[in-house]
């Protein structure tokens, strides 16, 4: 009984940490002016230890159809990748939702994409090593890079992975 009592007080308070989070995310985007759509790119592209959901990626791949949501996609994502190494996680997931909009978004988007090739080879050069692991974590990172950078070069590659 106590057990069940403390799960669901416990259940309560993570409830309310994660609608108060989300409340924050959401004045801090006003009061900065960031659009309803850069938002997504940035909680898509977020440091958490997990990546985007099925649901983000499949949202910012619909929403590349759009010619302005497209651009502030792609600019979101630039942005992404220039961000500190100690930000790789948002650094890698950049590159997912780059890698799924490729394969999934509007072809105008790969038509766009392939114009900042140059911002995806600048990843192909990211460097990190964890201090208290020293695991290269900038790895993973180059990894991506290098399989997006190969699939835009491959025109009949990526037109089959689409």
């Amino acid at each position: 009984m106590a057990d069940d009592l403390a799960q669901g007080v416990g259940d309560i308070v993570r409830t309310g940490f994660s609608l108060g989070k989300d409340l924050f995310k959401k004045t801090k985007n006003l009061a900065l002016n960031v659009s309803e759509m850069e938002a997504k790119v940035k909680d898509a592209t977020n440091g958490e230890a997990w990546g985007p959901s099925g649901t983000q990626l499949h949202e910012l791949a619909m929403a590349t159809g759009s010619q302005e949501d497209r651009a502030v996609i792609i600019q979101a994502l630039i942005r992404r990748f220039s961000e500190s190494p100690e930000n790789w996680r948002k650094v890698y997931k950049a590159l997912n939702v780059w890698e799924y909009c490729l394969k999934n978004g509007a072809r105008r988007f790969v038509e766009d994409a392939c114009d900042h090739d140059f911002e995806i080879r600048k990843c192909l050069n990211f460097a990190f090593i964890e201090a208290d692991t020293g695991r290269d974590q900038g790895l993973n990172v180059r990894n991506r890079a290098k399989i997006i950078s190969e699939l835009m070069k491959d025109k009949a590659r990526l037109d089959s992975e689409r």
